[in-house]
């Protein structure tokens, strides 16, 4: 019928020793219920069964009065948690007694109990100067009766009220464990507040690690300024310089000129003094002229004599063998000197055919090797290729969707042109290779000396073989099995300590291809990169959902809260003014919760369209 546990035994207990006694006006009532009369339950034990009440002494007490309502002076205690009424004082046995376990004391305003018909107006009752009442609710099993008590003094009706409620130490234990379970409530907000408070801090810290960061790039660039100015200042110091330096250039140059100027006056000089030379020896060829007509006029007249003494011959032969044999001789001179001349127009010509070709093949090999220019361009685009990359990597949080997709569709093109490049460049590779391959061979087979383009090509590919990276092992070459004699390694080479080519691992595995061998592991150039966002954002992001994360979780505990109707039954029965109270606070929590996370949401609100006010600046 009650909770036995909240009953206390008589023993050594000291709240069984504190009790209260004193005259009280106990209000007395009859009433009928199902045709039948009966008393409230104060002044019996047995409420249940109105036929027990004639012999019992609390009825037989208010059968005195003619009176269905009445207000009778009696002297009550209160021990442990059982109130007793007797009719007067030292009677030895009590006229009511009744448990006040789990009843509900109130104090109520005299004529507010008339008005809400809780009593009876009687004309037995003079107030004084208290206007107040003992109120008393019955426990469930009492449903539908209540008790009163008044006394003209309000210090005695304080006190009685004090020990009633004392007296019901179930609902002590309930508002014990309410008062516990609040603690648990309160010591989980406190944790809560705690997460909340770390999760602030931890927001705080990376705010001040991103602001220190930026202090220290500011001081990283004003320290470059500072270097800025120090090489500017010492790159006019070095201007100066140079400017002394290249007039001192120039007015040497000058004096150079000056010298020049002073040879070719001397040079132009030599030209008069060749020009008189020419002009003398013109006049001596004027004269070889002259006298060659003369000797023309000569050979003319001897001719005329010839063809005289050709008439003559018929009558003189022995004149004219004479004549022919002189002809004759001349005749075989002029042959040989026109041999030996014909003999240094050949030379000549052979000469200007062998510079022709050494000039054509000069110009191929400055051809072939200019065409490495391949491998160059290969380098261009894959260095623009890793920087767009990391550039992406960088600041594509920052972009908007179309941004976005406008740069991957660019690092796509881009990967396309730096394949083509790579291929062009290893065909270029691989012809040069032959070539100095070819080279190689006819070294150790022939001893033939490189040519020009072996050393050229040799030196450029050793300084670009990182590009394609090769293995390849070197070995010296024996002669002979018998023997221990090897041919060196490139022994032609000037420097023997740098062996080019010999056993290297390098960037892209040779001629393999890209995907046997990377520099860096789990790193391909070719592949299109992924979104990411700063490890600091995330942070922000991972604290923030947490912080909401706790505040929807008291949300959802003080809806559920308000989402009941009724309190909850059960062994620890909560009053109507602490469920109140505790529906109150809820709403109070929930309505501060939301207001919170709405501020949260307008500030990533606000966030969300500075960023994209960002993004609209930075494409247009």
């Amino acid at each position: 019928m009650f909770d036995i546990s909240s009953l206390i035994h008589f023993g050594n207990s000291n709240a069984v020793k504190v009790s209260i006694s004193g005259e009280l006006y106990v209000y007395m009532s009859k009433r009928r219920q199902n045709g039948k009369e009966f008393s409230s339950p104060l002044m019996y034990l047995h409420a249940d069964d109105a036929g027990k009440n004639k012999d019992n002494a609390s009825t037989i007490l208010l059968n005195n009065y003619t009176d269905d309502y009445k207000w009778v002076k009696c002297f009550c205690f209160v021990k442990s948690n059982f109130l007793y009424v007797y009719r007067v004082r030292g009677d030895y046995r009590p006229c009511i007694i009744f448990l006040l376990e789990g009843s509900e004391v109130q104090v109520v305003d005299y004529y507010f109990a008339l008005k809400n018909k809780i009593i009876q107006e009687t004309k037995d009752l003079q107030l004084g100067e208290n206007q107040d009442i003992i109120h008393i609710k019955a426990a469930p099993v009492g449903v539908g009766h209540t008790y009163t008590f008044y006394s003209t003094d309000k210090g005695v009706i304080k006190k009685w009220t004090r020990s009633l409620r004392n007296a019901n130490f179930s609902a002590i234990n309930n508002n014990a464990k309410f008062i516990c379970e609040e603690n648990e409530d309160m010591k989980l907000s406190m944790e809560n507040m705690k997460q909340l408070s770390d999760i602030e801090l931890r927001n705080k810290d990376i705010e001040i690690s991103g602001l220190q960061e930026r202090i220290n790039s500011l001081k990283a660039d004003i320290e470059n300024i500072r270097m800025k100015n120090k090489r500017l200042q010492i790159a006019a110091d070095v201007n100066i310089k140079s400017a002394d330096e290249l007039l001192q250039k120039k007015i040497t140059e000058i004096e150079f000129i000056h010298g020049e100027m002073e040879r070719k006056m001397e040079e132009i000089e030599q030209l008069k003094d060749k020009l008189r030379s020419t002009t003398t020896e013109s006049e001596k060829k004027s004269k070889l002229v002259n006298e060659l007509r003369e000797e023309r006029n000569h050979l003319e007249k001897k001719l005329k004599d010839i063809m005289a003494t050709y008439e003559e011959a018929f009558t003189e032969p022995e004149k004219i063998t004479l004549v022919n044999f002189n002809t004759n001789e001349r005749y075989q001179k002029l042959v040989v000197s026109h041999k030996h001349l014909k003999e240094d127009i050949n030379k000549m010509n052979e000469r200007f055919y062998k510079l022709e070709n050494e000039y054509k093949e000069k110009i191929k090999t400055i051809k072939e090797v200019v065409e490495i220019g391949d491998i160059f361009d290969y380098l261009h685009k894959l260095i623009i290729l890793c920087q767009t990359k990391i550039k992406f990597y960088e600041q594509c949080y920052k972009y908007s969707e179309e941004q976005q997709k406008e740069i991957t569709n660019l690092i796509a093109y881009m990967i396309k042109e730096t394949k083509l490049s790579e291929a062009n460049a290893r065909v270029c590779y691989i012809t040069h290779r032959s070539r100095i391959l070819e080279e190689r061979l006819l070294h150790y087979i022939t001893m033939k000396q490189p040519s020009d383009y072996f050393h050229f090509a040799c030196t450029t590919l050793r300084r670009l073989s990182w590009v394609f990276g090769e293995i390849e092992v070197l070995k010296p070459m024996k002669v002979s099995d018998q023997c221990e004699q090897e041919y060196p390694l490139y022994s032609y080479v000037d420097d023997m300590n740098t062996i080019p080519m010999r056993e290297k691992i390098y960037f892209n595995e040779g001629l393999e291809g890209r995907s046997s061998y990377q520099i860096v592991n789990d790193v391909d150039v070719y592949s299109i990169p992924v979104k990411m966002c700063p490890y600091e954002d995330k942070l922000l992001t991972e604290n923030k959902y947490n912080y909401i994360k706790i505040k929807l979780n008291d949300l959802k505990k003080d809806f559920n809260i308000l989402k009941r109707k009724n309190k909850p039954q059960g062994r620890n029965v909560l009053s109507d003014l602490q469920w109140t109270e505790i529906k109150r606070n809820a709403y109070e929590r929930m309505e501060k919760n939301m207001i919170i996370l709405d501020m949260q949401m307008s500030a990533r609100r606000g966030e969300v369209a500075t960023e994209a006010a960002a993004r609209k600046e930075r494409a247009s």
